[in-house]
């Protein structure tokens, strides 16, 4: 019994390294991943990579923070405010689409699904929620009252 319980405690120890580390080293992450970090903050550097199971995330000296899945395609970037993230994080249709949608959006958020994406945008008095197809086909768009925030700003 005790020499179960070791093993079944050193094999918890063993995966935890699996399951989550930290690197800071670009070349852990997939090409893909690589690839969009450069073209949409090619002047920014990485602060830190962490390796889970199933992701990878990635923040930037920005605060900007990316999710990938383990074949380096985007789930999700979180961007703030004062630091919005960039229109080349979307495909061009889906953005001329949020440029009908929102006067000068500046994007806070953006989840890729399979076949579309979850955008939070906001001008100068108003925040929108705005999910678009790859395609620049809009599924729905909503304003979001102060009293309804369902996102919370990141904690330092």
């Amino acid at each position: 019994m005790i020499i179960r319980t070791f093993l079944f405690i050193f094999v918890i120890v063993c995966n935890n390294n699996y399951l989550f580390s930290n690197v800071n080293n670009i070349d852990k992450l997939p090409i893909s991943s690589k690839e969009l970090i450069k073209t949409v903050f090619p002047k920014v550097e990485i602060k830190d990579i962490t390796v889970y199971k199933r992701t990878y995330k990635v923040e930037l000296n920005n605060d900007i923070i990316f999710h990938f899945n383990r074949d380096g395609e985007l789930k999700e970037i979180n961007g703030l405010e004062i630091e919005p993230i960039p229109y080349k994080s979307i495909p061009k249709k889906a953005y001329i689409t949020l440029l009908n949608e929102v006067k000068n959006p500046r994007i806070i958020y953006i989840a890729k699904k399979k076949d579309f994406f979850h955008i939070k945008t906001f001008d100068k008095f108003q925040l929108y929620d705005i999910v678009v197809k790859d395609d620049g086909e809009l599924i729905k768009k909503e304003k979001i009252v102060e009293d309804n925030l369902y996102y919370e700003k990141r904690k330092k």
